[in-house]
């Protein structure tokens, strides 16, 4: 899906789409929500509060097959507990395979 995205992403160009990765959204969220919303033209503000103020966001749909769906709300928290729960051998293996994709989208070995 990342390859797909991609590919669509370079050939409609940058003023038809954005990418956005997971840790920079999750490190400056309100930033990224603020870039995102100027990009399609909508006021994230009162998401922006919602988030400074700790609550959890409420949603009525999501993708099917997010499991997320079914709770109807979350609460933003970056997750890295599997970086350390990786072993090195798995950790040599996604290196190995898709390490030229990690590199493409900017994060380090």
């Amino acid at each position: 899906m990342n390859l797909l995205a991609d590919w669509l992403r370079r050939q409609v160009g940058p003023e038809k789409a954005l990418l956005i990765r997971y840790e920079d959204f999750m490190l400056e969220t309100l930033p990224v929500l603020q870039k995102i919303g100027d990009f399609i033209g909508v006021d994230f503000s009162n998401i922006q509060q919602a988030i400074d103020r700790g609550e959890k966001l409420s949603f009525s749909h999501a993708i099917a097959g997010n499991r997320v769906r079914m709770q109807g709300e979350l609460r933003l928290k970056f997750d890295q507990e599997w970086r350390q729960q990786l072993s090195p051998q798995d950790r040599r293996m996604t290196e190995i395979l898709s390490g030229w994709l990690m590199a493409r989208y900017g994060y380090e070995r």
